[in-house]
C-alpha cells in the first residue's frame, strides 16, 4: 500500500456482522445482571424489624422493609425489566439497521435507554 492509494479491504479492520451481535448482546446481557444484582443485594441488606414487633395495632401491621422490598422488585420490577430488556434488543436492531458498526457502542446505548425506561416505568408506579 502507498501513501496516496485507499487501504484494501483485506487492510481495512471491519467489524463482522457476528461480531457486533454477540458483542451487543453480550453488554446487555451484562446491564441486565448488573441490574438483578444490584436489587438483589440492596434487597437482602435492607435492615428487616425485629420478629415480632409492629408498629401499629390491630390491622396497622404491615409487612417489614426487606418484605416489602421483595414484593415490590417482584411485581413491578420483574414486568419492567422484560420491558427494558425488550426496548434494549429494539434499540440494537435500529442501530444495526442504522449503519453502526461497533457492538459495544451499539450494546451501551441500547443498555442506557433501557435503563432510563426502566427507570421511568418504576417511578411512575410508585
Amino acid at each position: 500500500m502507498s501513501l496516496m492509494s485507499p487501504p484494501s479491504a483485506e487492510e481495512r479492520h471491519v467489524p463482522k456482522p457476528r461480531s457486533f451481535w454477540s458483542t451487543g448482546l453480550s453488554i446487555i446481557a451484562a446491564g441486565t445482571a448488573l441490574l438483578v444484582c444490584g436489587f438483589s443485594a440492596f434487597a437482602v441488606i435492607n435492615p428487616s424489624d425485629t420478629p415480632g414487633y409492629c408498629d401499629g395495632t390491630g390491622f396497622e401491621c404491615g409487612p417489614d422493609m426487606q418484605e416489602s422490598t421483595f414484593v415490590v422488585g417482584v411485581s413491578v420490577g420483574g414486568p419492567a425489566l422484560v420491558l427494558s430488556i425488550g426496548a434494549q434488543l429494539i434499540v440494537l436492531v435500529v442501530m444495526s439497521s442504522a449503519g453502526v458498526r461497533s457492538g459495544v457502542r451499539a450494546g451501551v446505548g441500547a443498555v442506557l435507554i433501557g435503563w432510563t425506561l426502566l427507570t421511568a416505568v418504576v417511578v411512575a408506579s410508585m
